[in-house]
């Protein structure tokens, strides 16, 4: 089962617990004294520097000292289990959320357990995706999903252009505004504690991951490479959409989620247990912070 409580009082010091993370997978501290975003960075800072957003796949506010939106979709969207920038070689290490007011309705982070996710696939289908590994491809154009400057934090060629090299992505210029970005990952990871891990977000990227009336929109619109976001094995060809819909569904057995309560932070850790969110109705703030753990 992922997750414990930590219930408290008082200020938050989150450090003597993280130890557990490796036995949990994530952690809800209940009761603490956590009362604004400035509390929260102090929590996060406690554990490790904050980590900025940069080559991020989704809109999200920055709120001052490495503390952002947890994104700003729609609340009628449903935002499918991952784990945080798996498509992309440095993904942190540690995701951090506070919740400053819980949704009237719904609006949960879910969590699912990595390593049972890629225990419930068929072995054929881990072998093709291992020995494969996954291509994902970004257009950034300002006309759809984020701007390059959004995505990558600068609107600064030169320095867009350091950490695009800094990143090891391949990138050219498709026109004055049109950035593409591609790399390709690993399908999978060896957990230190857990063993393999089903680490990528292929079912997210590939366009079978949108409503069928705007997959057809955006393929008429778009060759597939053209997309504003997709993904495909390694070596260029496509994802069998029945490995994809496997993926989905062993997500959906392993996925596992409680309702936030108002102060609560949750920490995770990224590289076993993935998140998503839930639609929902009435405000909800959460906010999130990320690090490699390390104590700054």
């Amino acid at each position: 089962m992922i997750g414990a409580v930590v219930r408290g009082e008082g200020p938050l010091d989150p450090s003597p617990h993280l130890a557990q993370l490796g036995r949990v997978g994530a952690i809800r501290f209940r009761g603490f004294d956590v009362p604004d975003l400035d509390a929260f960075a102090t929590v996060v800072r406690a554990a490790g520097a904050p980590l900025p957003y940069d080559f991020g796949s989704s809109p999200r506010t920055a709120a001052g000292a490495g503390v952002y939106t947890s994104t700003d979709y729609p609340p009628a969207e449903t935002i499918p289990q991952h784990h945080e920038m798996s498509y992309t070689a440095d993904w942190p290490r540690l995701l951090w959320m506070w919740c400053a007011v819980p949704a009237t309705h719904g609006g949960e982070t879910p969590l699912a357990d990595g390593s049972s996710v890629y225990a419930r696939l068929p072995a054929s289908l881990r072998r093709r995706w291992e020995a494969k590994g996954i291509r994902y491809v970004r257009n950034f154009t300002g006309d759809l999903d984020l701007p390059w400057q959004r995505a990558f934090e600068t609107d600064d060629r030169a320095e867009l252009e350091r950490r695009i090299a800094a990143r090891g992505l391949r990138a050219e210029w498709r026109g004055r505004e049109h950035l593409r970005t591609s790399e390709i990952r690993p399908a999978t990871l060896e957990h230190p504690v857990h063993g393999p891990v089903w680490f990528n977000q292929a079912h997210l990227f590939h366009p079978s991951s949108l409503p069928e009336e705007v997959r057809e929109a955006m393929l008429d619109l778009f060759a597939p490479d053209d997309l504003p976001r997709t993904a495909t094995f390694g070596d260029g060809t496509p994802l069998p959409e029945d490995d994809l819909a496997e993926v989905r569904l062993a997500f959906d057995a392993e996925t596992v989620s409680e309702p936030w309560t108002e102060a609560e932070v949750v920490v995770v850790d990224n590289t076993w247990v993935t998140h998503g969110r839930r639609p929902f109705r009435g405000p909800r703030r959460v906010y999130v912070a990320m690090t490699h753990g390390e104590r700054s």
